[in-house]
């Protein structure tokens, strides 16, 4: 299975059941922690700087995508209300 096809079942049941959810821009919560960004910043740049921040603030070792899944909540518990 591919992640976007678990995205979009997670987010049809969300929808089918009244639960709000949002997703939030990668430009916005990589620019709140602060991540190089920009045309001249390439996709594997960004992954590792996920990595970087996963391990610098969450003492969390882990692939590419669960890093990035980890800025996104850490994002979301301190910048948004959950």
């Amino acid at each position: 299975m591919m992640l976007s096809q678990l995205q979009g079942m997670l987010i049809g049941y969300a929808y089918s059941n009244g639960i709000q959810i949002s997703s939030p821009m990668p430009v916005e919560w990589r620019r709140k922690l602060e991540f190089k960004q920009g045309p001249s910043v390439k996709r594997q740049e960004l992954k590792l700087q996920a990595i970087d921040f996963a391990k610098r603030n969450l003492d969390l070792v882990a692939s590419e995508d669960e890093c990035e899944a980890a800025c996104i909540a850490y994002y979301k518990y301190k910048y948004e209300e959950i």
